[in-house]
């Protein structure tokens, strides 16, 4: 065609004499980045591959930024159905590919397997061996039928049943899991950005199902995080990092007048945090003590993670997400995005997402070239990488009317 697609089938792959059409769709799939087609008869196998040539419309990345590319074939043109024939990245204007059967082409961005759909604002996430949990923080502009209140809920990393953990609880916010029991916290009801109302506490709940546990009365907590022996968490009002053991018992204060914490991390020996609007990053020793600052750079500190000797945050407010050693030095800057929301750690590779920009990304823990590995993400707020299957599991928040979703991106 002369739109620049093409196909080339060898001599002999086809048993008989058969008439090829093709077909430019009117509508391609939605994560599509140029024209679809379809080659008829749809269905008919090829004894040797053809060659598919389609067409690639160039999209405005931001610097130091390239974007892996897919070709994608399906054998009905039912988005969910296709599936990736060739990878890319800093493509030419066409892409190239082999195909064994007539059916439908196009090239595009990576998409999110979707893992459950329609969910009401699925705000912090977490995994274990075989499913992703999450606390749906209920909805400010339109009313539950159960008020205003949220939930915490699962589902098989490979999609499945959507199971609804919990009654309704006044703002679950951070969530964690171990072998026997899913934590959270709740921000409480009232004036929930503020940090006035009732009803915060760190909770929980055995995975076998049962009734929710308060293990706190709490003020406005927002991060939860576990080790082997204990439950931490962030309470955003009283300005205090917080412990107890994981059973429940008594509550230490490990750090105090630190200044509305609502994200932490933890390491063998320490805790990591940041302070939302104060703009700062430190550690407290597990057991307590003077917290150190590791960067006082203001603007907005938010998401936060630790490994092999550094740590890694984004600030919302500069758009920066930077890295200093675990105890001490002088942060940098690895990359200046837009409004870095989530972060992961995994070997050597740091993911991220963006709020403004609405995508998910990749990139070296020491910078440099950023890769876009999806696309379109109506405000992906937290993202997890799962060691069990290679994939990084991510939470859009959609428009916070029951759009939001849960979904998966295989890495290679």
């Amino acid at each position: 065609m002369d739109d620049g697609f093409g196909m080339v089938i060898p001599a002999g792959a086809l048993a008989a004499s058969t008439r090829i059409e093709i077909h430019r769709l009117a509508q391609p799939p939605k994560f599509a980045k140029g024209p679809a087609y379809r080659v008829e008869p749809v269905g008919l196998l090829l004894t040797t591959p053809a060659q598919v040539t389609v067409p690639v419309v160039a999209s405005d990345l931001p610097p130091n930024t390239q974007q892996v590319l897919h070709g994608y074939a399906s054998p009905s043109g039912v988005e969910e159905t296709y599936e990736p024939v060739s990878t890319t990245t800093s493509p030419d204007d066409v892409m190239s590919f082999e195909v064994s059967e007539l059916g439908y082409y196009t090239s595009g961005s990576p998409f999110p397997h979707v893992i459950a759909a329609g969910e009401d604002y699925p705000r912090r996430i977490t995994t274990d061996a075989t499913h992703v949990y999450w606390s749906s923080s209920g909805n400010l502009q339109r009313k539950l039928d159960y008020g205003n209140d949220g939930v915490v809920v699962r589902a098989p990393i490979g999609g499945g049943l959507v199971e609804v953990l919990t009654t309704p609880q006044p703002d679950p916010v951070g969530v964690a899991v171990n072998d026997q029991h899913v934590y959270w916290v709740n921000g409480g009801d009232g004036a929930l950005w503020e940090g006035e109302g009732s009803g915060g506490a760190v909770m929980r709940l055995p995975k076998a199902g049962g009734t929710p546990e308060k293990l706190s009365d709490e003020a406005f907590p927002q991060a939860i995080a576990l080790d082997a022996t204990h439950v931490y968490w962030s309470d955003a009002e009283n300005d205090e990092i917080r412990r107890m053991p994981l059973d429940g018992g008594a509550v230490t204060v490990l750090a105090s007048n630190q200044g509305d914490p609502r994200y932490l991390a933890l390491s063998d020996t320490d805790v990591f945090y940041t302070t939302g609007e104060m703009g700062v990053v430190a550690r407290v020793p597990k057991t307590g003590g003077v917290p150190a600052v590791l960067s006082s750079e203001g603007g907005k500190t938010t998401a936060i993670t630790v490994s092999a000797g550094y740590v890694y945050w984004t600030n919302e407010m500069s758009g920066a997400v930077r890295r200093v050693s675990a105890y001490g030095g002088t942060p940098i800057t690895i990359r200046q995005a837009t409004r870095p929301t989530a972060l992961v750690v995994n070997g050597s590779q740091l993911y991220f997402t963006d709020l403004t920009e609405s995508n998910l990304y990749k990139m070296s823990v020491t910078g440099g070239m950023a890769t876009i590995l999806a696309t379109d993400q109506a405000l992906p707020w937290d993202v997890k990488f799962h060691a069990g299957t290679n994939q990084l599991i991510l939470a859009s928040a959609g428009k916070y009317d029951f759009e939001g979703e849960l979904a998966r991106v295989a890495l290679p």
